[in-house]
Parts: C-alpha cells; sequence; structure tokens
C-alpha cells in the first residue's frame, strides 16, 4: 500500500508540473509608451485591464503576467495614430496563470475594448 500512494504522489506531482497548475513562474512586465495616437483599441481574452488618466499626451501600456512565455505573448503596438493591445495565447489547455493590464490614457482619447471574460476599470479619465 505504502508503495502505491507514493507512485501515485510522484504521478501527481508529475501531472502537476506539467500541466501548469504549480507556482506561478516569476511576474514578466512589459512597459510600452506611444506618442501621436488619438485612439486606442483594447481586445482580450482573459487579462483584466484598468484605464488611468494620462499625465501627458502619450498613452503608456504596461502589462504584467505570471503565464510563461510560451503560452502568453502580449501585443502592443501603434498602428498609424491607434495604439492596438491584445492579447496573443498559444497551445491549448487551461494554464494557471494571471494577466493585467494598465494603460494611460490622455484626455478625449477614444477607446474601444472587447474582452471575452476580463474586467475593465475605468475611473476619473478626466484630469
Amino acid at each position: 500500500m505504502s508503495k502505491l500512494i507514493r507512485l501515485l504522489a510522484l504521478l501527481l506531482l508529475a501531472w502537476l508540473s506539467g500541466s501548469g497548475l504549480h507556482a506561478a513562474d516569476s511576474a514578466r512586465t512589459l512597459d510600452k509608451n506611444f506618442s501621436g495616437a488619438t485612439s486606442i483599441s483594447i481586445t482580450l481574452t482573459s487579462g483584466d485591464c484598468r484605464l488611468h488618466p494620462a499625465v501627458g499626451k502619450e498613452v503608456r501600456v504596461r502589462n504584467q503576467t505570471t503565464l510563461p512565455v510560451e503560452r502568453f505573448q502580449p501585443e502592443v503596438r501603434q498602428d498609424k495614430e491607434q495604439v492596438v493591445v491584445k492579447e496573443s495565447y498559444s497551445g491549448s489547455g487551461w494554464t494557471r496563470g494571471k494577466v493585467e493590464w494598465d494603460i494611460w490614457v490622455p484626455e478625449g482619447m477614444a477607446v474601444a475594448f472587447h474582452s471575452a471574460s476580463g474586467d475593465l476599470d475605468a475611473k476619473k479619465l478626466v484630469n
């Protein structure tokens, strides 16, 4: 019986370490600034997003995640006058981790937001 319990414990440990259910990797941070933009398009799958008022005319985008780099890549770029923010997941199956976005938006900027299951928090965007 003891050998069976030990074998089951080893199998469970191997499964947890390979499935992404183990302790999250250390957080990764992406931080970018954009100037000359008049709008921002945010398309998320499951990350949470907080919008903050920008001090000047620049858009600042910060992404923090604990997901493994092979499973999640943030896409943040400027396409002409629009800042584009997207989440890109690879592989299949569920991975445990956290994705958070903080975006500083200049006053008067048009914002489009779409999310499958993430939350949006936007308070006091006017300075």
